[in-house]
């Protein structure tokens, strides 16, 4: 073991003295090396030459040249990248109607990519009525200045990981009354994520009535430099020279006795050590997962909490869970007109439609399917109006973001699609007829 500590000590030295990779470089945490012995009669890679390298001795005297990486090799294929701009990539996005919502026990979210962001709370009145409270942190700002490929792109630390970003301003929201009357702002960071559905997972006031959040999109996966890059390692490969061992002596022995050791494991004594009051014995956390606030789930399954689409179209929709499914025309102020109900719940008929043949009877692991009937007369079918509602687990961090989509792949016959976290724990409680029996 002392052998091979003192080459890595003559390895990080040298590195640090006498190389161009520098102490940034070889203490950098986004870095890993690797020490390899490897026999001379075998040549070594091209891009390895002697003017980057060392040449080490053992305690032993044995002798060994040891060739060091390329730090430039990354850079240069930064560059390489030709293709559209993260702009180009994300103009889809922004041109379409998509909006996503994130729910909070009190607030709900709303962001429509590329028009606003909106932050809103609905309080149920007598009759339809609704009282809405709302703001605007911002309106889309399309960026007026391209940037090169050789502009350095922002990362953001989640999780132990720097995460490239691509940010988005939201601006002139609705104007602040603590803030001298100026308008909320929002600066939005979209990154990379091929299990994402253009969901905001977070969103923070960092200052009075300015915001930021992050976007999980796999749109931006196109573009190389937004991908997250896994933690490089690079191999120190070391040439015995003449008269010296493929493997040093001590690195054999070593091995000899690592080989011994799993036929008689010897136990340690335990040595007390000892550790001021003051100091309490520290504690491994795990990675940080940020949990379903369980508040929202029951408030949801107590349709207390509805989930609203639409965006800024004419015809918006709301879901209630366990009561309807309604389509509406929202006018100022939160009125809501031309209000048709697309499907009620009632839980005997679900159950006979969930035990029908005509359902598909495919059993899945991440959705849960429940029929809302009984809807107002279609005037084209004569029938009445039908929604099938899947509640699909989609684990995005954690957090609870949701994506509605409405369809309507038959006149008058509805599916709605809604997918978020907070399903995921929900799909364990579904009993033999479909139903949720969720107790926190």
């Amino acid at each position: 073991m002392m052998v091979i500590m003192s080459v890595l000590e003559l390895v990080s030295l040298t590195i640090l003295t006498q190389m161009s990779i520098g102490a940034g470089d070889f203490f950098n945490d986004d870095a890993l090396f690797r020490l390899k012995w490897v026999d001379k009669v075998h040549p070594l890679v091209e891009e390895f030459s002697e003017e980057n390298s060392v040449v080490m001795t053992t305690a032993e005297n044995e002798q060994y040249r040891c060739f060091l990486p390329d730090s430039g090799s990354e850079e240069k294929k930064k560059t390489a990248y030709t293709g559209p701009s993260a702009k180009i990539v994300l103009k889809p996005l922004f041109k379409s109607k998509a909006c996503v919502l994130k729910l909070e026990p009190y607030w709900t979210y709303e962001l429509c990519h590329g028009k606003f962001l909106r932050q809103y709370h609905e309080e149920k009145l007598p009759g339809n009525n609704v009282k809405l409270l709302e703001y605007y942190l911002g309106y889309y700002e399309a960026p007026s200045v391209v940037p090169s490929p050789s502009d350095l792109i922002p990362t953001k630390k989640i999780d132990g990981k720097d995460i490239p970003y691509y940010e988005v301003l939201m601006s002139n929201g609705t104007l602040c009354d603590i803030k001298d009357k100026k308008a909320r702002v929002t600066r939005l960071r979209y990154i990379c994520d091929l299990q994402g559905r253009n969901e905001m997972v977070s969103l923070e006031e960092v200052s009075t009535c300015e915001y930021e959040g992050l976007v999980l999109t796999p749109a931006l996966c196109s573009h190389p430099s937004y991908k997250v890059k896994d933690m490089p390692e690079s191999n120190i490969n070391c040439q015995p020279l003449t008269g010296s061992p493929v493997y040093p002596s001590g690195y054999q022995r070593l091995n000899s006795a690592d080989t011994q050791n799993q036929y008689s494991p010897v136990k340690p004594k335990p040595v007390s050590q000892p550790r001021s009051s003051s100091q309490p014995t520290p504690k491994v956390s795990p990675v940080p997962i940020h949990p379903v606030d369980t508040s929202v789930v029951e408030s949801f399954l107590k349709g207390e909490y509805c989930l609203n689409g639409g965006g800024r179209e004419w015809w918006k929709y709301t879901f209630c869970y366990g009561k309807y499914v309604q389509q509406y025309h929202e006018e100022k102020g939160g009125v809501r007109s031309s209000t048709i109900n697309l499907g009620t719940w009632n839980e005997d008929i679900h159950i006979k439609w969930y035990h029908s043949p005509e359902r598909l009877r495919t059993t899945s692991l991440t959705t849960i399917s429940q029929f809302y009937g009984n809807g107002d007369i279609c005037d084209v079918t004569g029938k009445a109006r039908q929604v099938l509602v899947k509640l699909k687990c989609k684990e995005t961090l954690r957090l609870p973001a949701v994506s509605l989509s409405l369809h309507e792949p038959k006149t008058c016959d509805y599916i709605l699609l809604i997918e978020s976290s907070i399903f995921c724990s929900l799909i364990s409680t579904v009993d033999a007829h479909g139903l949720i029996n969720f107790s926190p």
